[in-house]
C-alpha cells in the first residue's frame, strides 16, 4: 500500500548560538536508590482486557491511548535565557543544509563551560534554553549529521537541533503537518517523523531540509523506530495497529490482537522483532518480521507503560508512568520492575546509555534516573526546579541529552545534556 505523497517546501533555515540557561555542578549529589527486586516472571500469557484507558493526555484524538509527557505544569513560567546571537537564515534549497549554517560572529554556544570536546563532572547537567521563547522540545535523536534533532509540540511546521557545543538551528516547513510526535534517524541518512495530530503523516526529511510527506488516513502515528529489515515501524493507536512503512514508501499495517490496546512506545529489539508498549491494556507487545504477535501483562497492575527502549544487556526496559517502576523484559518473554525511589516521579522517556546503564526522565520527579548493571537506580535532580524532563536520548558526545517542558509545554522549553 502506498499512501498520498506530498512534497514539502521548507521555507525558512535558521542557526543561533545558544546560552547558557543554568548549571548543575554537583546538584547536591546524585541521589541512590536501590529499585525494588525483581517481580516475579510471566510468560507470554493469553489476551487481556484493555481496562481503562491510562495514556499520558498529550495528543488530541488518539482514542483510549495518548501521549507521553503528562505531569501537571511546573508552576509559574520562569522564562527562558535569550539566544546568545542570531545565525545567519538562508531561504529554502540546498545552500548546505541547516546543519552547516556557520554561527555569526565565530560564537562557540556552551564552549566557554565545556561544550563540545569539554569535559564535565560525571553527573553534571547543562541546560540550553530554546531558541525560540516559545518553542517546547517535546522528542529528542541524534540525526544521521551528528546533532540532536528534537521536534515540538507548541510551533507547528518546526524541526530544530543542536550541536553537540551549544550551536543551535531550525527548520520551518511550509505544509499541513503540525506537531510530530516521534522522531528517529532512518537507514537511509535521513529524519523519519511521526505525526498524529489533524493531518497523520509519515514525514521523511534530510537535514539540508528536503521532506516527502505520506499521508495516512484516520491513523494517529505516535513513536516510531527502525527495524532489522531496515525498514520503519511505528505505533497507531486509533487504528490500534502497528505500522511500517519501507524507506520508498510502502506503508502496511498490523492488526494488535487485543482491542483498543493504546500501543505508544516502540523499540527493535534484539532479536530481530518489534517491541511496543501497550499503555491501555497494561502489556508489552513483540510483533515478528512474519506478523506473528505475543502480548505479555504487566506484573502492576495499571501500570501505563509509556516509552521502550533495547538496553544492552539484551533486553527491552520501559517505563510505567502510574506505577512510578521501571519495567524490564527478555526477549524470552520474561518481565521484571524496579521501583523508582522518589515516589510520584512519573517516569516517561528512556534510552540506553553509552555507559551500558538505562537512563529515563522523570517528568514529575523533575529528574534524571539512571538504572545500572547492578540494577541500582541513581536520579539526578534538575537545576532548575520549573520544568519536566521529557525526550531522552545518547548523544555523539557520549553525554546524555533531553528535553525540558517549562509551564507544562505553553510557555517554552529547553534542552539539555548530562555527562555520564
Amino acid at each position: 500500500m502506498k499512501s498520498a505523497v506530498r512534497s514539502l517546501r521548507v521555507v525558512s533555515v535558521g542557526m543561533v548560538a545558544l546560552g547558557i540557561a543554568g548549571c548543575g555542578a554537583s546538584l547536591s549529589g546524585p541521589g541512590t536508590g536501590v529499585g525494588g527486586g525483581r517481580g516475579a516472571s510471566t510468560g507470554a500469557g493469553g489476551e487481556r482486557g484493555t481496562g481503562s484507558s491510562t495514556g499520558t493526555g498529550d495528543t488530541a484524538g488518539t482514542g483510549s491511548s495518548t501521549g507521553a509527557g503528562d505531569a501537571a505544569g511546573t508552576g509559574a513560567s520562569t522564562g527562558v535565557g535569550g539566544a546568545a546571537g542570531t545565525g545567519a537564515s538562508t531561504g529554502a534549497g540546498g545552500q548546505g543544509g541547516a546543519g552547516s549554517l556557520p554561527p555569526s560572529g565565530g560564537t562557540t554556544g556552551a564552549g566557554a563551560i565545556g561544550g563540545a570536546g569539554g569535559v564535565l563532572p560525571s553527573g553534571q547537567i547543562v541546560e540550553f534554553p530554546a531558541w525560540i521563547s516559545e518553542a517546547a522540545p517535546y522528542n529528542i535523536t541524534t540525526g544521521p549529521d551528528g546533532n540532536l534533532w528534537m521536534t515540538d509540540r507548541s510551533i507547528t511546521n518546526y524541526l530544530s537541533f543542536i550541536t553537540p557545543n551549544g550551536l543551535g538551528g531550525f527548520l520551518g516547513m511550509s505544509s499541513d503537518s503540525e506537531l510530530p510526535t516521534g522522531l528517529v534517524a532512518g537507514p537511509d541518512g535521513n529524519l523519519w517523523l511521526a505525526d498524529a495530530t489533524s493531518a497523520p503523516a509519515i514525514t521523511r526529511i534530510s537535514t539540508g531540509g528536503n521532506a516527502t510527506t505520506y499521508d495516512i488516513a484516520n491513523a494517529t502515528p505516535m513513536y516510531i523506530t527502525v527495524g532489522a529489515d531496515g525498514a520503519l515501524w511505528f505505533t497507531d493507536p486509533s487504528r490500534n495497529v502497528i505500522g511500517r512503512i519501507t524507506t520508498a514508501g510502502n506503508i502496511s499495517a498490523y492488526p494488535i490482537p487485543t482491542v483498543g490496546s493504546g500501543p505508544l512506545g516502540i523499540a527493535a529489539g534484539p532479536d530481530g522483532a518489534i517491541w511496543f508498549t501497550e499503555t491501555s491494556a497494561n502489556q508489552i507487545g513483540r510483533l515478528t518480521s512474519a506478523g506473528t504477535f505475543t502480548e505479555l501483562p504487566i506484573p502492576t497492575s495499571a501500570s501505563a507503560p509509556q516509552l521502550i527502549a533495547a538496553g544492552r544487556d539484551g533486553a527491552l526496559w520501559f517505563t510505567e508512568r502510574d506505577a512510578n517502576q521501571i519495567g524490564r523484559v527478555t526477549t524470552a518473554g520474561v518481565l521484571s520492575e524496579l521501583s523508582v525511589p522518589t515516589l510520584g516521579s512519573k517516569p516517561v522517556g528512556i534510552a540506553a546509555g553509552p555507559d551500558g546503564a538505562l537512563w529515563f526522565t522523570e517528568t514529575a520527579g523533575r529528574a534524571i534516573g539512571r538504572v545500572g548493571s547492578d540494577e541500582k537506580i541513581t536520579e539526578y535532580p534538575l537545576p532548575a526546579t520549573d520544568v519536566q524532563p521529557l525526550g531522552i536520548t545518547a548523544g555523539p558526545d557520549g553525554d546524555i541529552w533531553f528535553t525540558e517542558e517549562v509551564g507544562g509545554g505553553v510557555v517554552g522549553g529547553r534542552i539539555a545534556r548530562l555527562t555520564p
